[in-house]
């Protein structure tokens, strides 16, 4: 299952086309909250969608910054998703956290 997240610093326009490319990318479900996104604020919805996530779901977010506000934290939360055994995929990139698929 795809399971989205919108992290947006301001309501509007930016949160509602995150919100519309991700459902249109296949999510089920979208998680959306309005943060700064620093470690030391709540966010609720990132912890509601990272209990929704099952073994082989992906964690797909616009990108990498709607995850984390730096390196250390977006580390700490893959790890989170990593554990449950989901991936992270961004529609920016085409990097994923899941595990590779080589021959």
């Amino acid at each position: 299952m795809l399971v989205g997240y919108v992290r947006s610093t301001r309501e509007g326009d930016i949160a509602a086309a995150e919100d519309a490319s991700l459902r249109d990318a296949g999510c089920e479900v979208v998680f959306a909250e309005r943060c700064a996104g620093t470690a030391a604020e709540p966010q609720p919805e990132l912890g509601k969608a990272l209990e929704t996530l099952r073994p082989q779901d992906v964690l797909l977010v616009a990108g990498f910054d709607r995850l984390a506000g730096g390196l250390r934290e977006l580390i700490a939360r893959m790890v989170q998703v990593q554990a449950k055994g989901a991936s992270v995929r961004t529609l920016q990139s085409s990097l994923e956290s899941g595990p590779t698929k080589g021959k």
